[in-house]
């Protein structure tokens, strides 16, 4: 896996497989080689070898095909988002795969909670399936299509489902968060971007400000 930060001072999370290339050191990475490691398994998901041998090491969150809602993820250390306060900017990226998955348009990819509970409280922030998100930290923002603006020369069309995953190939999903901005990327093609001025509670700034609070992160669901 080869992750290229944007700035040394970006807050960087990644998960997938093992080639990896850092332009900075990132705030947490896993690669599952050696396991689940400081990452908890929830549910019926398993760390396996991938049937593609060029992945290792990968996460299934689901290997029992157990539908019910909240149950199957793996959550990521404490802090893991605690640590962009200062430079106010965050990269986050995986490499994801549908695998057997059915049904999860409205499913999370990742997703964040002050605490686990049976209602997920807030704070929260939540990087959707179908390639929306959502930020309730000092303000609830909601990154729907109507409100993208790609305006990034040659990238492409707005992509608002889950189709890009129906090849079952795995593809690199990333997200760059600043406080002015929200860029998701497959594949290194920009297929969404929202912008606000940064200056109300109701954008993606909030995220920084709170992040703190924003202690069981998950990879893999824990909502749909």
């Amino acid at each position: 896996m080869k992750k290229f930060l944007m700035a040394a001072m970006t807050a960087t999370i990644a998960l997938g497989c093992a080639f990896t290339s850092f332009a900075a050191e990132p705030v947490y990475f896993n690669d599952f080689e050696s396991g689940a490691d400081d990452a908890t398994i929830v549910g019926s998901g398993a760390i396996e070898t991938d049937k593609d041998e060029n992945f290792g090491k990968v996460f299934h969150n689901n290997v029992t095909g157990d539908t019910t809602a909240r149950s199957n993820y793996l959550v990521l250390p404490e802090g893991v988002l605690s640590h962009s306060a200062e430079s106010k900017q965050l990269t986050i990226q995986f490499w994801v795969n549908k695998g057997t998955a059915e049904n999860y348009f409205f499913a999370p990819i990742f997703s964040a909670y002050a605490q686990k509970d049976e209602k997920n409280t807030f704070p929260m922030f939540i990087l959707q399936s179908r390639l929306l998100a959502q930020v309730n930290c000092a303000g609830y923002t909601d990154y729907t299509k109507d409100d993208c603006k790609l305006g990034l020369g040659e990238d492409g069309e707005i992509i608002t489902d889950t189709s890009w995953l129906d090849d079952e190939q795995w593809h690199l999903y990333t997200a760059v968060l600043d406080n002015t901005s929200l860029k998701i990327y497959i594949d290194g093609k920009n297929v969404r971007y929202w912008e606000s001025d940064g200056s109300d509670a109701h954008n993606q700034g909030g995220l920084f400000s709170n992040g703190a609070d924003l202690k069981y992160v998950c990879l893999g669901g824990n909502q749909a």
